[in-house]
């Protein structure tokens, strides 16, 4: 008894390191996977949720070896997790896990963290999907959970220009927060505003183009360091 409390606690330590996580749909596509690989390296990311991967053969394809891969299932993959780190202690839950859903579990220092990678399809009813995240919150029993979906719902809550049924039915289960008391403090709920990855990588796409015309073409002074695209 004594372990198993220990190991608890160990699981659900604080965590204090840094840890960057990304989240895109590819489209199936390789060209928006190379500039993916781009972006990884340039920014240090340690962690890929992928909806839509490239894939041949049904299996995740265009990225090196030394990355680590996560998907699972039978046929054309929705969803993958890739590590940028193959040293880091990391399992996947294969019970929570299938074509359009991978769960991990992965150390982030002395604590560890869920990571789930959705892809909610449109044609499929949305209680369907949240019935898994629910499965996953209670797999977690008190871990964090990093949740990266793409649930095909619309909502103003992540700076849609409007709220459709799917993404109220989403509100009302993300709000509801299954599997906590109801009577829980306004303190204890954490709010997150993500940033449109498909804007980072555009916007990533558009400095280097301005950068290559300014610099070929001398616009710019070499003296010249403030205020540099």
């Amino acid at each position: 008894m004594a372990n198993d409390t220990a190991k608890q606690i160990k699981r659900t330590d604080k965590i204090n390191a840094q840890l960057k996580c990304l989240k895109i749909n590819l489209q199936h596509s390789r060209l928006a996977t190379d500039n993916l690989l781009k972006i990884t390296q340039e920014e240090g990311i340690d962690i890929l949720c992928i909806q839509e991967p490239y894939t041949i053969g049904n299996k995740l394809a265009g990225l090196p070896k030394s990355l680590a891969v996560y998907m699972s299932g039978a046929g054309r993959k929705r969803a993958a997790i890739v590590i940028n780190n193959k040293q880091k202690d990391t399992i996947k839950i294969t019970q929570l896990s299938d074509k359009d859903m991978v769960v991990l579990e992965t150390k982030v220092g002395n604590a560890t963290l869920v990571i789930a990678g959705m892809y909610f399809d449109i044609n499929r009813p949305i209680d369907y999907d949240l019935q898994k995240m629910h499965a996953i919150i209670m797999h977690a029993n008190g871990v964090g959970i990093v949740f990266a979906v793409d649930s095909n719902a619309r909502s103003t809550s992540w700076h849609d220009v409007l709220t459709n049924k799917r993404g109220k039915t989403m509100e009302e289960f993300l709000i509801t927060k299954p599997g906590k008391a109801e009577s829980e403090e306004a303190s204890k709920f954490h709010l997150i505003s993500l940033l449109d990855t498909s804007g980072k990588v555009l916007e990533k796409l558009l400095i280097s183009r301005i950068n290559h015309h300014v610099h070929s073409w001398g616009h710019m002074n070499e003296n010249h360091f403030g205020f540099r695209p």
